[in-house]
């Protein structure tokens, strides 16, 4: 890659290990920030929101994964459901957002 798409930058307060981008909405990312947990991040043409954060792990944030509703999709309100996992207690938790994402970036 030598052009970089967005330049715009948001400090998470830890090293990122792992970027998500949502499978159905644009611009929405699920990172894991090693020593400061896991963020949700919005970024869009104007500005780039953190939407929400995750910090219940004890231990290196690592993976993360979204699960793939389709009817979020399609524009049923629901919940959306994450699951992340950390390296040193080997935990896998499963949370849903408390944000409405429907009325934050759709």
């Amino acid at each position: 890659m030598s052009t970089p798409v967005n330049e715009t930058s948001v400090c998470l307060g830890g090293g990122v290990w792992r970027i998500k981008f949502h499978p159905f909405v644009a611009g929405l990312v699920l990172t894991a920030c090693m020593h400061n947990g896991f963020s949700i991040v919005y970024i869009n043409e104007d500005k780039t929101e953190v939407i929400e954060t995750y910090s219940k792990h004890e231990s290196l944030a690592y993976g993360a994964d979204w699960h793939r509703d389709k009817s979020f999709h399609e524009g049923k309100r629901n919940s959306t459901l994450v699951a992340t996992c950390s390296f040193y207690d080997r935990l896998l938790r499963l949370w849903m957002l408390e944000s409405d994402l429907q009325d934050s970036v759709l």
